[in-house]
């Protein structure tokens, strides 16, 4: 899955060092600077070009459900870690805050 918050992150310090809001862009070559910027526009880019990962449907949600409470000392909280590890950490849809 892309983490993107590191590409956000990537593409920030090239925009900064090639804007010069950066000092230490005064001591890096402008083709440097240039090839960081195209780099990181890459890299966004691919990751923009990605499918949006999809979330599991009720009858995975429930297969896993009878696969984690067979066992007798498994909580709600078992259930949640399962799906997270299973499906990861999808985008807050909703208006609520993330946790």
């Amino acid at each position: 899955m892309t983490d993107f918050r590191a590409l956000c992150a990537e593409l920030h310090a090239a925009v900064q060092l090639y804007t010069g809001q950066n000092p230490a862009a005064a001591n890096i070559p402008a083709n440097e600077l240039v090839a960081r910027l195209m780099d990181a526009m890459a890299n966004t880019a691919a990751a923009l070009a990605q499918p949006e990962p999809q979330g599991p449907t009720d009858e995975e949600l429930m297969a896993l459900a009878v696969a984690v409470f067979e066992d007798p000392f498994s909580t709600d909280k078992d259930y949640a870690r399962a799906v997270l590890a299973r499906w990861g950490r999808p985008a807050n849809n909703t208006n609520e805050a993330s946790q």
